[in-house]
């Protein structure tokens, strides 16, 4: 668990802390469960862009206050985003996650995240953008694609180093993964 001197935001926050040549950048929302809003998007993008411009910085470390890494996009907050047809991370920033979309930059730093406690969908897409994955054995990750009420915009992209056929039916069939390997949690 990490422990943030700061107070948070109501809407949460993207902390940067600088340690020599690493760029730490935390998820600070841990009342919500580090569920992501619209301004925790943008700060994301920010904070990436921020890592890449500077040449200072060699590499990103991506982690959360609380206890859990996050619990994926706040649907209230990021639902009007998506009617106007909104992006939460502006055009011409660094997207985190990776996709390569039009108007966005791609990192182009390593990326390490440090997952803790459980993480449903944005945190896998997150961790599978990056370059390293640090979990703990008790770290559980879930995706919510196929659950009663999945979001109707959101598709799931897996990989993972096992084989794509393997990550596959734990991004589109609700189960949840271990942090050895996907596989079924006991």
């Amino acid at each position: 668990m990490l422990f943030m001197n700061t107070i948070p935001h109501p809407e949460g926050q993207i902390d940067c802390t600088v340690h020599g040549a690493i760029l730490q950048i935390c998820i600070n929302r841990p009342a919500k469960r580090n569920g992501f809003t619209p301004k925790m998007f943008r700060e994301l993008g920010e904070a990436y862009t921020r890592l890449d411009e500077d040449p200072a910085l060699r590499v990103g470390v991506l982690c959360a206050a609380g206890d859990h890494f996050t619990a994926g996009l706040d649907l209230p907050t990021i639902a009007p985003l998506m009617k106007r047809g909104e992006k939460s991370v502006p055009l011409g920033l660094v997207d985190p996650l990776n996709l390569g979309m039009e108007g966005y930059r791609r990192r182009v730093k390593p990326m390490v995240v440090a997952v803790q406690g459980i993480t449903y969908t944005l945190g896998i897409e997150l961790m599978l953008a990056a370059d390293i994955v640090v979990q703990p054995m008790t770290a559980a990750s879930r995706s919510w694609r196929c659950s009663a009420a999945s979001w109707p915009r959101a598709v799931p992209r897996c990989a993972w180093p096992n084989g794509r056929a393997r990550a596959m039916r734990f991004c589109t069939c609700s189960r949840q993964m271990c942090s050895t390997a996907p596989k079924p949690c006991a």
